[in-house]
C-alpha cells in the first residue's frame, strides 16, 4: 500500500492551486476553483462503499458496503476502505456516515477516496469510542438539512485529517471534541487530533443562514472549531473565507499546536478563548451560571496572517488573533510568536496569552510560492516556500563585534573560531569603553542560544555585559544567559562595557560564544575583544 508519498505530493499541487486563486483575488472574497485532488499512485482499497451500496453486501467494489460504519467496523488496523471513484457518496443525516470501527496506536485505518472525481455529501462523525482514524484525500461538502451544524464532528482519539477539501456553506466545517460551555453535559475529549495538509474553506457562507444578534454564547460558524481537545496539531493547512473564525478554540483545549498554516478572508483568523467570561450573563436552566473552562498552553507559530474580512460582526471579531479571555487573564501558557500579521489590521487583541517576535509585514509572493526574499520566508505551509518546502532545518550562528571605532569584525563568517572575528582598542587609565556584540541566526529556523564567556588577564579591568540594558555578567559568566525561539533572520545584541583602572595592565581578553543549544552538535561563534592599557 502506498500513502504517504503520493498524498504528499497531491496535497502541495491541492494547496498551491488554492494559494494561486487566493492571491489572485486578494482584495476581493472570490472563490478559487480547484481541480479535483487525485493521488499520485493508485491506493491499494480493501473494502468499499458506495451510495448504491448495501451493509449486507461483502464490502467488494462489486458489492461495496452502505455505511462508513460498517465499512469501518470491517477493517483490520492498517487496512484502506475506499469510496468507489467517481460518485457522490452522500450521508445526509441517515446514520451512514458514522464511523466506528479504529485502527491501532501506528496503524490506522484509513479511509480515502479510490480515485478522482469523488465527493463526500453531508455530516461524518467519528464517535468517541473509534480511534486511529485516517480521512485522506476526500472532499468533503455540506448539506442544507444540517444547517448550523458541522459536518465532519471528530471525537475520537488520534484521528487525522490530512490532504483533504472541506467546505460547508451551511455552517461550521469541522468540530474536535465536546464540551458544553458551563460543564452541565457529559464532556468527550478528542486527544492528539491532527488536522493537516488541508484546505478548509467557505464554511457558514450561505445567505439562508441566518444568525443570532451576536449575544454572549453565539460565536457563529468556523472553519475549524476545537471544542474540547488535548494536544491537538493543526499545521500545513489553508483556512480562509469562512463567516467567522478560521479556527476557533473554545470553551476547552490544552496544548494545541498551530503551526505553518496560511489564514486569509476570514472575520477573525484565529481565537484563543474560554468560558471564563461568563458571569452572570450565562443562564442555564433558568440558573446564573459562572463559566470555568479555557484554552491553555497553545503554541502558535509560524503562521500567516492576511486579507482579513473587517466588516462583518466587528463587536466578536476585532482582530486578526482574539483572546476570548476576561480583561487581566494571565498568559495560561497561550504563546503567539513568530508569526506574519497583515498590516493596517489590529493584529493581536484581548487576553489570554503571551505574544513575542511577531512580524507585521506584507508577504510577497511570486505566482503561487513566497518569494525568495519574502519576510515571511518559513511561515505558511510548505507548498508556498520558494522551494516547494520547508526543508531539513539549518543552524548557523553568525555572531559580529563593533568596537568604540565602529569597527565590526566577523560578518559572514560562521559557526567558528577564527581570528578574523577579534577587535583590538588600547585603552587609557580611567576610561570606560563599549562593544556591542551582535548574533545572528543565519539558518533558517528557530533556534535555542546560550552565552557565555571566556577571560584572560583581567587584573585592574572592570567590566559588564548587558542585554537590553539589563545588567547580565553573572549570567554570562556562569553560560547561563539563555535566548530561546530566536526567529531566523532574529539578532541579538550584548554589549560589554570595560573600565580600565590605574591598576591595569598588559592586555585583557574576552572571548563571548554564542552557542547553538544543543551544545554536542558544536555549532557555536564566538567574537574576541582585546582591550590594552595605554
Amino acid at each position: 500500500m502506498k500513502q504517504t508519498a503520493p498524498h504528499s505530493t497531491s496535497s502541495r499541487t491541492r494547496i498551491a492551486t488554492a494559494t494561486l486563486g487566493l492571491l489572485s483575488t486578494v482584495g476581493g472574497l472570490a472563490t478559487p476553483l480547484l481541480a479535483p485532488s487525485a493521488a499520485d499512485a493508485a491506493v491499494t482499497c480493501h473494502k468499499y462503499v458506495a451510495t448504491s451500496g448495501s451493509d449486507s453486501n461483502p464490502g467488494t467494489k462489486a458489492a461495496p458496503y452502505r455505511s462508513l460504519g460498517v465499512l469501518s467496523l470491517n477493517l483490520q488496523p492498517g487496512q484502506v476502505g475506499c469510496l468507489v471513484a467517481g460518485q457522490v457518496y452522500k450521508a445526509l443525516g441517515d446514520g451512514n456516515g458514522i464511523i466506528k470501527g479504529s485502527g491501532t496506536a501506528g496503524s490506522p485505518i484509513v479511509i480515502t477516496a479510490e480515485g478522482p472525481g469523488t465527493t463526500l455529501q453531508g455530516q461524518i462523525e467519528v464517535r468517541d469510542t473509534a480511534h486511529d482514524v485516517d480521512l485522506t484525500d476526500l472532499d468533503f461538502v455540506g448539506y442544507p438539512g444540517k444547517k448550523g451544524a458541522g459536518i465532519l464532528i471528530l471525537r475520537g482519539d488520534r484521528v487525522r485529517l490530512l490532504h483533504n477539501e472541506v467546505s460547508n456553506p451551511w455552517g461550521n466545517c469541522i468540530i474536535g471534541g465536546f464540551r458544553d460551555q458551563l460543564d452541565q453535559s457529559p464532556a468527550v475529549r478528542a486527544d492528539d487530533l491532527q488536522i493537516r495538509f488541508n484546505e478548509i474553506h467557505d464554511c457558514g457562507t450561505s445567505p439562508g443562514i441566518t444568525y443570532g444578534t451576536g449575544d454572549q454564547g453565539e460565536s457563529g460558524a468556523h472553519g475549524i472549531y476545537l471544542n474540547h481537545t488535548a494536544n491537538a496539531l493543526i499545521d500545513e493547512n489553508i483556512i480562509r473565507d469562512n463567516k467567522y473564525r478560521g479556527l476557533q478554540l473554545w470553551p476547552s483545549n490544552d496544548g494545541a499546536q498551530i503551526h505553518h498554516n496560511l489564514f486569509a478572508r476570514n472575520a477573525t483568523h484565529l481565537n484563543i478563548g474560554s468560558s471564563l467570561s461568563c458571569t452572570g450573563a450565562c443562564r442555564s436552566k433558568a440558573s446564573v451560571v459562572t463559566g470555568t473552562l479555557k484554552s491553555e498552553n497553545t503554541d502558535v507559530r509560524d503562521n500567516i496572517f492576511i486579507e482579513r474580512v473587517t466588516d462583518w460582526r466587528p463587536e466578536q471579531n476585532p482582530s486578526q488573533v482574539y483572546g476570548f479571555f476576561p480583561a487581566g487573564s494571565p498568559t495560561y501558557g497561550n504563546d503567539i510568536h513568530h508569526n506574519c500579521f497583515a498590516p493596517g489590521d489590529p493584529a493581536l487583541t484581548g487576553d489570554g496569552y503571551a505574544a513575542h517576535d511577531n512580524q507585521t509585514v506584507n508577504p510577497t509572493f511570486a505566482g503561487v510560492r513566497l518569494t525568495p526574499g519574502s519576510a515571511c520566508i518559513g511561515k505558511g505551509p510548505a507548498a508556498i516556500q520558494p522551494d516547494g518546502g520547508h526543508g531539513d532545518p539549518v543552524f548557523r550562528v553568525d555572531a559580529t563585534v563593533t568596537n568604540p571605532a565602529g569597527i565590526t569584525r566577523g560578518a559572514g563568517v560562521v559557526n567558528t573560531t577564527g581570528a578574523d572575528q577579534t577587535v583590538a582598542s588600547i585603552v587609557a587609565p580611567g576610561r570606560t569603553v563599549s562593544y556591542r556584540v551582535s548574533v545572528t541566526n543565519a539558518g533558517n529556523t528557530v533556534d535555542n542560544w546560550s552565552f557565555a564567556d571566556q577571560i584572560t588577564t583581567t587584573t585592574g579591568f572592570r567590566w559588564n555585559w548587558y542585554l537590553a540594558g539589563r545588567d547580565v555578567t553573572s549570567l554570562v559568566h556562569s553560560g547561563n544567559l539563555l535566548q530561546s525561539g530566536v526567529a531566523a533572520g532574529a539578532t541579538v545584541d550584548l554589549v560589554l562595557k570595560v573600565t580600565v583602572t590605574e591598576a591595569a595592565s598588559g592586555t585583557a581578553v574576552w572571548a563571548l560564544h554564542g552557542v547553538h543549544n544543543p551544545l554536542q552538535d558544536k555549532i557555536r561563534d564566538v567574537v574576541r575583544i582585546r582591550v590594552t592599557r595605554r
